[in-house]
C-alpha cells in the first residue's frame, strides 16, 4: 500500500529570505528595535511594547524573496505527487503572493494556512491546529519551521502513524531532529559515533559504517523510510 505524504513548510526562513522585519514599538508608537523573523523568535516582549507585522502584508517582499536550499526539496516532492502546504504567522492577505512565489518554482500548495490572527496571537498553537487536520488526512507528515517553539508544540501531537519533525537554522542547515534516528560524531573518542532515535541516545559504536548499520536497523524497526548521517545528509533505510 503507498502512504501518503504531506510535507508542510513554514514560509520566512524556511523556504524564502525576505526583507520584513517584526518591529517592535513601544506604547505611544515610537520604533524600538527592527528584527528579522530569526532575530524575533528568541525575542522577550516587554509589557509597554507592541509589535508591528505590517511588513509581512508587504506583497512585494514576498515576492522579491531569496529561496532557501529547502525550496529544491519542496519542488522534488511536489513533482513526485506529493502533497505540499504551507504553514505561516503572516496573515491571510500574504496567501496570494507566496502562491504566485511558488508558482515560479513550479509548485502549486495543496493549502496555504495563515494563521497570523489565529488563537489570540499564540502562533505556536494555531500552528499545531492546523497540523492536527492534516495529520487526519496523511501518513506520514514532514514538517519543517525554523522556530524551535512551533517544534516543540507539534512534538506533542496524537501521532497515528510514524511522522518527522524538524527544524532549521538561518542557513538552512538541520540542526533541530525530533522523531527521526541521527548519528552524530563523538567529539570525545575518534572513530566513535552516537546512534540517537527520537530524540534519546541509544548506543555508542565505532566507525561510521557500523553507525550507519544500527541507524539503518533502528529505523526499519520504526517504520521509517529515512534517517539522518552524522554528516546531516538525509540517507534512505535499506
Amino acid at each position: 500500500m503507498i502512504k501518503t505524504k504531506a510535507f508542510v513548510f513554514d514560509f520566512d526562513d524556511t523556504l524564502a529570505f525576505t526583507d520584513a522585519k517584526v518591529h517592535v514599538r513601544n506604547d505611544v508608537g515610537r520604533l524600538v528595535v527592527s528584527l528579522t523573523p530569526q532575530e524575533f523568535n528568541e525575542f522577550q516582549l516587554h509589557p509597554e511594547q507592541v509589535l508591528d507585522f505590517s511588513d509581512f502584508d508587504k506583497a512585494s517582499l514576498i515576492l522579491n524573496g531569496k529561496p532557501t536550499k529547502l525550496i529544491e526539496l519542496a519542488t522534488e516532492v511536489f513533482r513526485e505527487g506529493h502533497s505540499v502546504f504551507i504553514l505561516t504567522a503572516r496573515a491571510n492577505q500574504a496567501g496570494s503572493a507566496i502562491a504566485q512565489f511558488l508558482k515560479g518554482f513550479g509548485i502549486v500548495a495543496k493549502e496555504i494556512h495563515c494563521v497570523g490572527s489565529a488563537d489570540g496571537g499564540d502562533i505556536a498553537r494555531a500552528k499545531r491546529k492546523v497540523l492536527l487536520s492534516v495529520i487526519e488526512n496523511f501518513d506520514q507528515v514532514w514538517f519543517f519551521d525554523d522556530d524551535a517553539r512551533n517544534i516543540e508544540l507539534a512534538k506533542d501531537l496524537p501521532l497515528k502513524a510514524k511522522k518527522v519533525w524538524f527544524t532549521l537554522d538561518i542557513q538552512g542547515k538541520i540542526c533541530y531532529i525530533i522523531g527521526m534516528i541521527k548519528i552524530e560524531k563523538n567529539e570525545n573518542f575518534t572513530g566513535f559515533f552516537n546512534v540517537f532515535a527520537f530524540g534519546r541516545f541509544v548506543e555508542q559504536v565505532q566507525g561510521r559504517v557500523k553507525a550507519i548499520a544500527l541507524a539503518n536497523k533502528i529505523a526499519k524497526q520504526n517504520e521509517q523510510e529515512h534517517f539522518i548521517a552524522h554528516n546531516d545528509k538525509i540517507m534512505e533505510v535499506k
